[in-house]
């Protein structure tokens, strides 16, 4: 089943970019929902490389979620006017979590930028609820993501 979160940023087009690159965003967007628990390697890299990272999954910090393999894949367009990266990943309860996202410049504009998450998902009988869920969470991170622009990303600051 396919999954397709849109909203548009009032943000920089690079500024988006720069951040979908840093694992720090994923864990920030996607707390309190799910939090990740880095099992191989025991750290992320400062910005996501190709390569796969294994991760033990918590929702709401304390009810066991499976371990997670995120396969990280930045896919290298051609237009200038569009950044996609991939966790084409698989865990203990998701066969198949294939996740685009995408993020576009509307109209040429580097101040507005569409951004998509897309997510195909096989949870063999529970993939309905796993899409579900997905709908969810990644309204959550959209909403998650708004509230870093508002605040300039002061939430990620060091």
């Amino acid at each position: 089943m396919i999954a397709n979160i849109e909203t548009k940023f009032q943000c920089n087009y690079e500024t988006v970019v720069q951040y979908v690159k840093r694992p720090i965003t994923l864990d920030y967007i996607a707390f309190p929902i799910l939090v990740f628990k880095n099992i191989d390697p025991k750290n992320y890299p400062k910005i996501w490389k190709n390569g796969t990272y294994q991760v033990k999954m918590m929702l709401f910090n304390f009810i066991p979620f499976g371990k997670q393999y995120i396969k990280i894949e930045e896919l290298k367009d051609k237009d200038p006017n569009e950044f996609i990266i991939r966790d084409n990943g698989t865990g203990d309860l998701i066969k198949k979590w294939d996740h685009w996202i995408i993020i576009k410049k509307i109209n040429g504009n580097s101040e507005v930028v569409q951004y998509i998450d897309r997510i195909d998902i096989d949870a063999g009988l529970i993939t309905s609820f796993i899409w579900i869920f997905a709908n969810i969470f990644y309204r959550w991170r959209q909403f998650r993501w708004k509230s870093l622009i508002n605040n300039s990303f002061k939430q990620l600051e060091d």
